[in-house]
């Protein structure tokens, strides 16, 4: 791994300056030493922290960290990385923003988030990919699942191992040096937590990991009474970060608890995993799932769950079409008053 880029470097440095070649090619050698410092660098990186983290010299720097925000831009960066591929990444993200801002290191935890999504992308070629958390008694537990290659039963354990991959065709197939699953159980156990993988061959794999749970107050474990309304959370589901946001403002102001889902089926993931939902505010035109067909398929499990229709469908004909679906329906653009109103009758 450290001979291939260090190849192209020395290579490309010495027929740079060869008069022979012409300005595009000097131009692409230059990307490729560039290309290859880089990997070079992350090489070199990771083999400095294995070696801090053997030799007990890594520390840890805890912080006030939001963990939706962290879910949220992890997202982002990824959809990009996607794009040219046959799968489709998502996000669960169960809890609102301000009970998910803790202690912890930001920066630790980022980095094996990101190498695990980075992996699951490696490693699947169709399907999907899933990353967020849940909250288990005192810890955040983390995931992140692949409809991937798999990892045999007897090598699930050896992975976590420096320098140790799936096979031997996997650093041929893939690359890599096979230390980043060693320097996210490092980290994970300097955060005092747990990392492990549930994987089938051919079928996928999930990796989980635990941090604690140490909210920035305390007191967010359990609201203060006439703090928040105490009637559990409002599902938001809504694709556009505008309308979002004029939503997370009015909902502020009225004193509910809400959660995001930024599509259908994160709406319906939301749903079956969190029992405090009590409501759900849908946007109907909305990505990967529309949220007619989204709230049908919770009504099939959850049939008293109220599901209220935000919508931009605000014809007559569009009404009656979508209508049945829903226990309310409320048009865009978005009357305060009204919309406090329609919360208030479903929330009683």
């Amino acid at each position: 791994e450290i001979r291939t880029p260090l190849t192209a470097i020395c290579g490309f440095s010495g027929l740079i300056s060869s008069p022979k070649i012409d300005n595009s090619k000097r131009e692409s050698f230059a990307e490729i030493i560039k290309t290859s410092s880089d990997k070079l660098l992350e090489i070199v990186t990771d083999i400095l922290t294995i070696s801090s983290l053997e030799t007990g010299q890594e520390q840890i720097n805890i912080q006030k960290v939001c963990i939706n925000s962290i879910i949220a831009e992890l997202l982002a960066e990824f959809k990009q990385q996607v794009k040219n591929k046959q799968i489709s990444i998502y996000a669960i993200q169960p809890l609102a923003d301000d009970r998910t801002k803790i202690y912890t290191d930001k920066q630790k935890l980022t980095i094996v988030l990101r190498s695990l999504i980075a992996n699951a992308i490696k490693f699947t070629n169709q399907g999907f990919i899933e990353f967020g958390y849940n909250l288990i008694e005192e810890n955040l537990e983390f995931y992140v699942k692949d409809t991937g290659v798999g990892i045999k039963p007897e090598l699930q354990e050896k992975i976590f191992e420096s320098f140790r991959q799936a096979d031997l065709t996997t650093s041929k197939n893939y690359g890599g040096t096979g230390l980043g699953l060693s320097i996210a159980k490092g980290y994970i156990k300097l955060l005092e937590g747990k990392i492990w993988v549930i994987s089938s061959e051919n079928k996928g794999t999930a990796f989980f990991l635990t941090i604690p749970y140490r909210p920035i107050n305390e007191l967010m474990k359990e609201e203060k009474p006439g703090n928040k309304n105490n009637n559990g959370y409002i599902l938001v589901a809504e694709d556009e970060e505008l309308n979002f946001y004029l939503i997370e403002e009015y909902l502020n102001q009225f004193g509910f608890k809400f959660i995001h889902a930024k599509n259908g089926l994160e709406a319906i993931k939301l749903c079956q995993i969190n029992q405090e939902i009590k409501l759900v505010l849908m946007d109907i035109k909305m990505p990967v799932m529309s949220g007619d067909e989204a709230a049908l398929i919770i009504k099939k499990t959850n049939p008293k769950l109220p599901i209220i229709a935000l919508t931009a469908y605000a014809m007559n004909e569009e009404k009656e079409k979508y209508g049945i679906f829903f226990d309310d329906y409320i048009t865009k653009p978005i009357d305060e008053q009204y919309l406090k109103k329609i919360i208030t009758k479903h929330s009683e």
